[in-house]
């Protein structure tokens, strides 16, 4: 299990404590790793804790980082934003993010340019959820149209992880979507997992937007009805969004490939090994670092995700859908070219 220490900003950080190796799955020719070396260390930010970074706890675990010769330590900075800023101004190696953030730091400066290396969640994890007593005031149910169900956030107190994350860009999708000014509604940044949880029972917000499993486990406290769960595909706008990739400066990975090879191995070989074991077992890897949410619901909702989890290589339709949420939103102006930002060259082959 990961090493939890505080730190400051709210941030978690926890040194990876990997496990025994497994055997080697995907060694390209000549690689070997010389025996005794010192693992090379990196330092990693993820945004939150939830279900899409499962293959990061399983590469932990199960010791596809050491035995790629990585020692491997992440930052957790409660929400979208500070996580890419480490890496845009050097202070990590490498982001656990994906494409959403990827393309409003280049488009806010050509110099801010990134590269996604390898897709390890192409799903989109970010759920809505509303109070049963909100819900009932506006007489909504999950089985309620999605048109239905947008349209009725307006004056109502939305809670996002925080302002400027992947959950506020969801937020202002719906809107658009909706055709809600957004002045006509309140969204105030609540955290994830638990500090979200407590805003929902609370009652501090009427509609919250997080990862899964939190949005599943709000629902199985009965605080909130399922508004939009996009974990599940009910949007299906929005299938295939590629959210999680491994990603790393274009200088970075063009002085240290050896070590890009290394962290792409490190994901390919534990989304392999997520799929040849049963939800029950991936939900022991993951519950520790999600402890508020019970574990056999975690089992369930790993296993509405597989699908997830099944190809690390980047696709050019779920990058786009990454592009499509931000101009609808009008975030975004104009597409960019997809491998501008991506590449499938570290790979291995």
């Amino acid at each position: 299990m990961g090493r939890l220490t505080p730190v400051a900003r709210r941030a978690t950080r926890w040194a990876l404590v990997v496990a025994l190796a497994l055997p080697v799955i995907l060694l390209p020719a000549g690689f070997a790793l010389s025996q005794g070396a010192a693992p090379v260390k990196v330092k990693a930010t993820q945004s939150v804790h939830s279900v899409s970074y499962l293959p990061v706890y399983v590469a932990d675990k199960q010791g596809f980082f050491k035995k790629n010769g990585l020692d491997v330590e992440v930052t957790v900075t409660q929400g979208g934003g500070p996580d890419l800023q480490a890496l845009l101004s050097g202070g990590v190696e490498f982001w656990f993010g994906g494409p959403i953030n990827q393309l409003l730091a280049y488009g806010q400066n050509r110099d801010q340019r990134t590269l996604s290396v390898v897709a390890f969640f192409s799903n989109l994890g970010i759920n809505l959820v509303m109070r049963k007593d909100t819900a009932t005031r506006l007489g909504l149910s999950e089985r309620s149209p999605i048109a239905d169900k947008l349209k009725a956030l307006k004056g109502l107190v939305i809670g996002v992880t925080r302002p400027g994350a992947l959950t506020d860009m969801v937020v202002k999708y719906y809107l658009a979507k909706a055709g809600i000014d957004p002045k006509d509604v309140t969204v105030i940044g609540i955290g994830s997992g638990a500090t979200q949880l407590a805003a929902l029972e609370q009652r501090r917000v009427d509609v919250a937007v997080d990862v899964t499993p939190t949005s599943e486990e709000a629902v199985r406290r009965g605080a909130a009805i399922m508004l939009v769960h996009n974990f599940a595909g009910e949007d299906p706008n929005l299938r295939g969004f590629l959210q999680q990739t491994l990603v790393v400066l274009p200088a970075y990975a063009q002085r240290q490939p050896d070590v890009v090879r290394r962290m792409v191995r490190s994901f390919v070989e534990a989304e392999q090994w997520i799929g040849t074991r049963p939800p029950t077992e991936l939900a022991e890897i993951a519950h520790p670092f999600m402890p508020a949410i019970d574990q056999s619901l975690l089992a369930t909702t790993i296993a509405a995700g597989l699908s997830g989890f099944v190809s690390p290589r980047i696709a050019q339709s779920g990058f786009d859908k990454n592009q499509e949420l931000l101009m609808a939103a009008g975030i975004l102006k104009e597409m960019v070219p997809w491998t501008q930002l991506a590449t499938n060259d570290f790979l291995p082959q």
